[in-house]
């Protein structure tokens, strides 16, 4: 792994075992926006009855493309980075080259991958929605990572028949390698991936209620990387021996870390964005930075508007130098309510 701090904060490596040194993370924020952030840029998405969405469910940033999962829309739609609109795929219903379910998207060679878990199987489409290829899955599975066309890995969220959070399987579904294995079922699905890439494709995982980072080595093995102890006023211990339903009745409401839900590396600092919730002002979404030295800064977002970036809320993912957040179009203060949202590319600033 490229980003290591060199204080004691983050002295894990993968495959190695080392003591790990817990920091604490405020909650309250305790640093200018413009400490983070150098510039903006709005990118308003092409908006015509082909391309319309209903929200930015997640976005991946791939080979200057926009792929937006749209799950109001049960769609995946492409635009250029400069907002035009390139393809659209709503595939949906029982056909061999549709989909029940819009569960989650991947992209890996200019291929979109199209998680559908109710009718297990994966379809593969190129941009302008041709299909390609069906993969038959063994079980029901929530989220997707394209290592590559031979190598994906499938995460079931605590809740299928095989027992297995991880598996890794090849272009045909053949089953390459299982990985933390589960003996009691999770009543709830969340939302948000866990898998996170770093600019060096190294695969970090964050999990609902966790307060922990974790690496996947090649194999598929799960090792914990950094613990975060955020400041609210409950933390959850032993989150791994706790099951989700039990977690979701003590905790829904009250002042917790939900899910850390972006993780990212950054000119060598680690910024993360954690959905917190507050207890007069319900969730809310922080950008926190780490610094080499072990130093956090945190920006929580809607305290203050901040009259350089007003727009800086609903964070939608990280790439490359960039924090993108998206927005809809009235709150941008669009003339037409009913254009698509904006997407806005914040460059993180660089202090080496």
């Amino acid at each position: 792994m490229k980003f290591i701090i060199t204080t004691l904060l983050f002295v894990i490596l993968i495959g190695c075992t080392k003591q790990q040194v817990k920091t604490t993370v405020p909650t309250e924020t305790n640093v200018a926006l413009e400490e983070l952030i150098e510039s903006s840029e709005a990118i308003p998405l092409e908006t015509a009855e082909t391309s319309l969405i209903a929200t930015v469910t997640k976005l991946i940033v791939e080979d200057d493309k926009f792929i937006v999962m749209d799950g109001g829309t049960k769609s995946v739609v492409v635009f250029s980075e400069q907002g035009k609109w390139l393809g659209k795929i709503r595939n949906h219903g029982r056909a061999s080259n549709e989909y029940l379910e819009l569960t989650d998207i991947d992209v890996c060679d200019g291929y979109i991958y199209i998680l559908s878990r109710i009718d297990k199987k994966i379809q593969v489409y190129d941009i302008s929605a041709t299909h390609l290829q069906t993969i038959f899955l063994d079980d029901f599975y929530c989220n997707l990572h394209i290592v590559n066309p031979d190598n994906i890995i499938l995460y079931s969220e605590w809740a299928n028949a095989t027992g297995y959070n991880f598996v890794q399987i090849d272009s045909r579904g053949e089953i390459i390698s299982r990985t933390m294995p589960f003996s009691h079922q999770n009543g709830y699905i969340f939302e948000g991936s866990p898998f996170n890439e770093s600019e060096d494709g190294d695969l970090l995982l964050t999990f609902p209620y966790d307060e922990t980072i974790y690496a996947m080595s090649i194999n598929g093995d799960c090792k914990p990387l950094v613990h975060l102890q955020f400041d609210t006023e409950l933390n959850i211990e032993d989150i791994d021996k706790r099951q989700y339903n039990d977690i979701v009745a003590k905790y829904k409401y009250k002042n917790v870390l939900k899910r850390i839900q972006y993780v990212s590396e950054i000119h060598g600092r680690l910024f993360l964005v954690a959905k917190i919730f507050f207890n007069e002002l319900g969730y809310r979404q922080s950008l926190i930075e780490v610094t080499e030295y072990g130093e956090v800064k945190v920006y929580r977002l809607g305290d203050v508007e901040d009259e350089n970036y007003p727009h800086f809320y609903n964070i939608v993912g990280f790439d490359g130098s960039y924090v993108y957040t998206s927005i809809s179009a009235q709150m941008y203060g669009a003339l037409d309510l009913n254009n698509n949202p904006i997407i806005i590319r914040y460059r993180i600033r660089n202090k080496q």
